[in-house]
Protein backbone atom coordinates (compact mmCIF):
# COMPACT_ATOMS: atom_id res chain seq x y z
CA UNK A 1 0.00 0.00 0.00
CA UNK A 2 1.27 3.13 -1.26
CA UNK A 3 1.80 6.23 1.04
CA UNK A 4 -1.09 8.76 2.21
CA UNK A 5 -1.53 12.13 1.21
CA UNK A 6 -1.33 14.67 3.41
CA UNK A 7 -2.31 18.22 2.82
CA UNK A 8 1.28 19.07 2.99
CA UNK A 9 1.84 16.17 0.48
CA UNK A 10 -0.60 18.17 -1.93
CA UNK A 11 0.86 21.10 -1.57
CA UNK A 12 3.78 19.72 -2.66
CA UNK A 13 3.05 19.18 -5.90
CA UNK A 14 1.65 22.69 -6.62
CA UNK A 15 4.02 25.65 -7.98
CA UNK A 16 2.91 28.62 -6.40
CA UNK A 17 2.76 32.64 -7.58
CA UNK A 18 3.87 32.06 -11.10
CA UNK A 19 2.47 34.15 -13.95
CA UNK A 20 -0.43 36.22 -12.42
CA UNK A 21 -0.33 34.58 -9.08
CA UNK A 22 -1.81 30.76 -10.03
CA UNK A 23 -1.14 27.69 -7.87
CA UNK A 24 -0.66 25.74 -11.22
CA UNK A 25 -1.14 21.72 -10.02
CA UNK A 26 1.84 19.28 -11.12
CA UNK A 27 0.11 16.30 -10.37
CA UNK A 28 -2.37 14.01 -12.47
CA UNK A 29 -5.23 15.53 -14.35
CA UNK A 30 -8.79 14.32 -15.52
CA UNK A 31 -9.75 14.29 -18.76
CA UNK A 32 -11.79 17.49 -18.00
CA UNK A 33 -8.34 19.30 -17.12
CA UNK A 34 -8.74 19.44 -13.88
CA UNK A 35 -6.42 18.63 -10.89
CA UNK A 36 -6.78 15.34 -9.11
CA UNK A 37 -5.72 13.71 -5.94
CA UNK A 38 -6.23 10.99 -3.32
CA UNK A 39 -6.84 12.05 -0.30
CA UNK A 40 -8.52 10.63 2.83
CA UNK A 41 -9.74 7.80 0.91
CA UNK A 42 -10.96 9.21 -2.13
CA UNK A 43 -10.49 10.95 -5.18
CA UNK A 44 -10.73 15.28 -4.78
CA UNK A 45 -10.08 17.70 -7.25
CA UNK A 46 -7.00 19.76 -6.09
CA UNK A 47 -8.61 23.24 -6.47
CA UNK A 48 -11.43 22.30 -4.48
CA UNK A 49 -9.14 20.41 -2.19
CA UNK A 50 -6.75 22.90 -1.09
CA UNK A 51 -9.71 25.85 -1.01
CA UNK A 52 -11.25 23.96 1.53
CA UNK A 53 -8.29 22.73 4.04
CA UNK A 54 -7.02 26.72 3.42
CA UNK A 55 -10.68 28.79 2.89
CA UNK A 56 -13.79 27.76 3.89
CA UNK A 57 -16.31 24.64 2.79
CA UNK A 58 -17.95 24.55 -0.25
CA UNK A 59 -21.68 24.11 0.09
CA UNK A 60 -24.01 21.78 -1.68
CA UNK A 61 -25.41 23.39 -5.05
CA UNK A 62 -22.20 25.45 -5.53
CA UNK A 63 -18.95 25.47 -7.55
CA UNK A 64 -15.92 26.93 -7.16
CA UNK A 65 -15.54 29.20 -9.83
CA UNK A 66 -11.63 29.53 -10.98
CA UNK A 67 -11.68 33.52 -12.18
CA UNK A 68 -8.24 33.31 -13.70
CA UNK A 69 -9.83 30.65 -15.93
CA UNK A 70 -6.87 28.32 -15.70
CA UNK A 71 -8.18 25.03 -14.56
CA UNK A 72 -4.44 24.24 -13.12
CA UNK A 73 -5.35 26.76 -10.55
CA UNK A 74 -5.40 26.35 -6.82
CA UNK A 75 -4.56 29.42 -5.45
CA UNK A 76 -8.15 30.03 -3.17
CA UNK A 77 -7.34 33.90 -3.68
CA UNK A 78 -8.33 33.10 -7.64
CA UNK A 79 -11.78 30.75 -6.77
CA UNK A 80 -15.02 32.24 -5.53
CA UNK A 81 -17.82 30.11 -4.55
CA UNK A 82 -21.04 30.62 -7.13
CA UNK A 83 -24.17 28.36 -7.32
CA UNK A 84 -23.97 25.82 -9.73
CA UNK A 85 -26.62 27.62 -12.48
CA UNK A 86 -24.73 30.67 -12.29
CA UNK A 87 -21.30 29.47 -12.81
CA UNK A 88 -22.34 27.03 -15.69
CA UNK A 89 -23.37 30.07 -17.31
CA UNK A 90 -19.60 31.73 -16.67
CA UNK A 91 -17.72 28.65 -17.60
CA UNK A 92 -16.22 29.25 -21.54
CA UNK A 93 -16.87 25.53 -22.22
CA UNK A 94 -20.57 25.60 -21.54
CA UNK A 95 -21.09 28.34 -23.25
CA UNK A 96 -19.14 27.48 -26.92
CA UNK A 97 -21.15 24.36 -26.68
CA UNK A 98 -24.57 26.03 -25.96
CA UNK A 99 -23.73 28.28 -28.61
CA UNK A 100 -22.85 25.69 -31.28
CA UNK A 101 -25.96 23.72 -30.39
CA UNK A 102 -28.38 26.81 -30.77
CA UNK A 103 -26.71 27.55 -33.95
CA UNK A 104 -27.32 24.03 -35.49
CA UNK A 105 -29.51 23.13 -38.09
CA UNK A 106 -30.16 19.73 -38.06
CA UNK A 107 -30.34 17.54 -35.62
CA UNK A 108 -27.01 14.83 -35.39
CA UNK A 109 -29.00 12.35 -37.54
CA UNK A 110 -29.88 14.62 -40.23
CA UNK A 111 -32.73 15.82 -39.70
CA UNK A 112 -33.87 19.26 -40.22
CA UNK A 113 -34.54 21.81 -36.50
CA UNK A 114 -38.32 22.73 -38.25
CA UNK A 115 -40.97 24.05 -35.75
CA UNK A 116 -43.06 21.23 -36.95
CA UNK A 117 -39.53 18.58 -36.11
CA UNK A 118 -38.66 20.41 -33.07
CA UNK A 119 -39.85 19.30 -29.35
CA UNK A 120 -39.20 19.78 -25.67
CA UNK A 121 -36.71 17.56 -24.35
CA UNK A 122 -36.86 16.30 -20.57
CA UNK A 123 -34.47 18.87 -19.66
CA UNK A 124 -35.93 21.82 -21.46
CA UNK A 125 -33.38 20.77 -23.93
CA UNK A 126 -34.41 20.79 -27.95
CA UNK A 127 -35.75 16.95 -29.37
CA UNK A 128 -35.97 15.74 -32.88
CA UNK A 129 -39.58 14.61 -33.32
CA UNK A 130 -38.30 12.32 -36.02
CA UNK A 131 -35.42 10.17 -33.92
CA UNK A 132 -38.01 10.10 -31.53
CA UNK A 133 -40.42 8.68 -33.67
CA UNK A 134 -37.80 5.87 -34.69
CA UNK A 135 -37.01 5.27 -31.05
CA UNK A 136 -40.30 4.43 -30.17
CA UNK A 137 -41.06 2.38 -33.01
CA UNK A 138 -37.37 0.24 -32.34
CA UNK A 139 -38.93 0.10 -28.55
CA UNK A 140 -41.72 -1.50 -29.78
CA UNK A 141 -40.05 -4.01 -32.42
CA UNK A 142 -37.84 -4.74 -29.35
CA UNK A 143 -40.89 -5.56 -27.05
CA UNK A 144 -42.90 -7.71 -29.98
CA UNK A 145 -39.79 -9.69 -30.48
CA UNK A 146 -39.18 -10.15 -26.97
CA UNK A 147 -42.65 -11.83 -26.61
CA UNK A 148 -42.31 -13.59 -30.04
CA UNK A 149 -38.83 -15.45 -27.94
CA UNK A 150 -41.17 -16.05 -24.65
CA UNK A 151 -44.01 -17.80 -27.05
CA UNK A 152 -41.67 -19.86 -28.97
CA UNK A 153 -39.82 -20.88 -25.79
CA UNK A 154 -42.77 -22.14 -23.99
CA UNK A 155 -43.59 -24.55 -26.75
Amino acid sequence: MGRKNTIESVLERVLQDVGGGCWLWQGYTNDDGYGVVGFEGRNHRTHKLIYQTLRDVVPNGYDLHHKCLNKHCCNPDHLEQLPKAEHSKLSPGVKIITARKKSATHCPNGHAWTPSNTGKGARGSRRCRACHVIEVTRARQRRKDKERIAQWSHV
